[in-house]
């Protein structure tokens, strides 16, 4: 018998294959002749084949081979191809017809029959990834099963998952789902795995071994998105089919392209990349580049943020220094504001303008494109949409002729300010532009826009006089403090403006906001005296600095949670948040060995791991706090 499960499904990257997959069935051929003698069968995907071998199966990579080895396994094991399809495969390879290989037959899967003695290994597709179980009839001993992974330069098991580390990457096999059908229903089986060296075995809790028992795991793959040279990815954001939406600054005359507005590098100090990912993880839909001669995203220069709207258009927002960045004439500022040499101020001598753009939803074409500022330097850090496909973006700018327009809450310079603009669904006009600040250093570094089209802004500010309105607190407390502001409708007021913070440096990087309009910020703090309430972590941890997360009432008068979330022995933040419409708060940034983990994904790996936890919606506990990262 063969029940449908899963053993290990191995996804196959196209990063790192370099292709993307069509979502066609995986096919099984025969071996005749088009592949070495050993091998019985094969499977092939683009940068990928998969040799079905005595004893296991060899994926043949494009860098990179890994042999999955059944250990001390029948080595007379039949392996026969089941469920014949229609289709066929011909190798038409030279110019001697004779040497052709036609008509080879495909299977829809592979069985390797009495691998161990009542126990079937069936490799099968589902859809383009390659699947197989392990099945065992009545009275087969689950012990005798054991496999290795050559090539692998490491084998760990975290969390209950299998992590196999590649060099390149690694294959996480989460732990094992085992069970066996009683009465028609699928009854559990505690398993987990027993990792000896490079061998593994499958620990099983008690069952029926009158009846067949079906191991089932599943095998993601972990890897990188990029090209030769370095990478940045800033921002992420997804659409509502699960699509993911990445944008950041490449260095790499070869970063994947496919479907482009731009499908070359600039030649520059660094582009912009924006690339879509398909949700089952077969591929790119649509990759490019954007950037002109100068730096876009780099150390001197940032891409700041990206949204994506109902239909599929993404958003970006940044700085650039280049006079030639694309922009389009429909575009409200199509020309550079700045000039080769700043004027005073806290960046003289460094000059970029921010840039706000929107890419169709092929990828193929910009909508609009445009430069945002003055003078001096400008920059874009993030931006949100509202439902008629508006953009605010918020930034800093130290241009004392930035953009701003008549009506807007303050429109003249006093250092280095904050800005929020709202850009119109076709780019062809500035709505709103209005700036924010004290007469010291302000940045403001996230925004939210509420369902009545009011943008929620935060960051950090040095400045005592940096304006306040139905304040939870309204004077400095430290070298920096965080700032949340609410403007009105049309940014001719702000409805609050408070400061938060203890007597250290705080500043907030991440907000968002929740149905009925309460505000999520989450930061990096040093203050051992920021105010918690309600928290998960009431005390500071130390270690150079910790992350925070806190949750203000719709109206900003009231914080209903906030709490420390960080180690003692090293520096915490979190840089992004998001929230569910159940108040519950996700949030990611970067920490060391002792920052608390529930439920985690995986152990800390020896160095700055990035860190990621979901909040409980009063603030009091989490669901899961986990690291995720490599030795580097």
């Amino acid at each position: 018998m063969w029940n449908r499960g899963l053993f290990c499904a191995l996804l196959l990257s196209p990063f790192l294959f370099g292709a993307d997959f069509p979502s066609l069935p995986l096919a099984f051929e025969r071996n005749a002749g088009q592949a070495p003698a050993e091998v019985r069968f094969q499977a092939r995907r683009p940068g990928m084949d998969v040799w079905f071998e005595r004893g296991g199966a060899r994926f043949r990579l494009r860098q990179k081979e890994v042999a999955l080895r059944f250990v001390n396994a029948n080595p007379s094991a039949a392996i026969a191809g089941e469920g014949q399809t229609s289709g066929e495969s011909n190798y038409l390879i030279g110019n001697d017809a004779s040497r052709w290989i036609t008509g080879v037959e495909q299977y829809q899967r592979v069985r390797y029959r009495e691998l161990y003695p009542g126990v079937d290994a069936v490799f099968y597709g589902a859809g383009s990834q390659l699947e197989y179980d392990l099945v065992l009839r009545p009275g087969a001993d689950v012990s005798r099963i054991s496999f290795r992974l050559d090539g692998a330069t490491r084998i760990s098991e975290r969390g209950g998952d299998l992590i196999v580390e590649l060099g390149g990457g690694e294959l996480r096999c989460k732990r094992p789902l085992v069970y066996q059908e009683v009465d028609g229903r699928r009854r559990a089986i505690g398993a987990g795995y027993e990792v000896r060296g490079q061998r593994v075995r499958f620990r099983v809790g008690r069952y029926d071994r009158a009846k067949p028992l079906i191991i089932d795991p599943i095998f993601d793959y972990g890897t990188y998105l990029g090209g030769s040279g370095p990478e940045w990815g800033y921002a992420i954001a997804t659409d509502a089919a699960g699509n993911a939406y990445i944008t950041g600054m490449t260095q790499s005359s070869n970063f994947p392209t496919k479907g482009a507005v731009q499908s070359t590098a600039s030649g520059g100090l660094g582009d912009v990349f924006i690339t879509k990912l398909r949700p089952d993880s077969t591929g790119i839909l649509y990759s490019t580049y954007i950037g002109g001669d100068g730096a876009e995203g780099d150390t001197q220069g940032y891409v700041g943020g990206i949204a994506v709207d109902g239909t599929g258009n993404a958003y970006v927002t940044g700085v650039t220094r280049s006079a030639n960045f694309p922009t389009t004439s429909n575009s409200f500022q199509p020309t550079f504001g700045t000039h080769d040499t700043c004027g005073t101020g806290p960046t003289a001598g460094y000059c970029g303008d921010a840039f706000v753009l929107r890419l169709n939803a092929a990828g193929n074409a910009l909508v609009y494109s445009s430069f945002l500022g003055g003078s001096n330097h400008d920059e874009g850090k993030a931006l949100a949409l509202d439902a008629t496909g508006a953009a605010y973006v918020v930034g800093v700018t130290t241009s004392y002729d930035f953009p701003t327009t008549p009506g807007a809450f303050q429109t003249s310079l006093r250092y280095q300010d904050i800005f929020v603009s709202k850009i119109s669904a076709d780019g062809s006009k500035l709505v709103y532009s209005t700036l924010l600040g004290g007469s010291g250093y302000d940045a403001g570094l996230a925004i939210a826009v509420d369902v009545t089209g009011r943008a929620h802004v935060t960051g950090m500010t040095q400045s005592d006089d940096f304006p306040t309105k139905n304040a939870l607190q309204t004077e400095v407390g430290a070298p920096w403090d965080v700032f949340v502001t609410k403007f009105n409708a049309d940014a001719s007021d702000v409805e609050f403006s408070t400061l938060l913070g203890g007597s250290g440096t705080q500043e907030a990087m991440g907000i968002a906001l929740d149905p009925a309009g309460n505000i999520y910020l989450a930061g990096y703090t040093d203050s051992a005296d920021f105010p918690t309430v309600n928290a998960f972590q009431p005390d500071f941890g130390g270690g150079g600095g910790n992350g925070f997360v806190t949750k203000l009432s719709a109206d900003g008068s009231t914080i209903l949670y906030s709490t420390f979330l960080g180690g003692y022995d090293a520096v915490s933040e979190l840089d992004a948040i998001a929230v569910d419409t159940n108040g519950a708060a996700y949030v990611a940034g970067s920490g060391g060995s002792d920052f608390p983990v529930v439920n985690t994904v995986r152990a800390y790996s020896g160095a700055a791991d990035i860190v990621f936890a979901k909040l409980t919606p009063e603030g009091s506990g989490v669901y899961f706090s986990s690291f995720f990262g490599g030795n580097g």
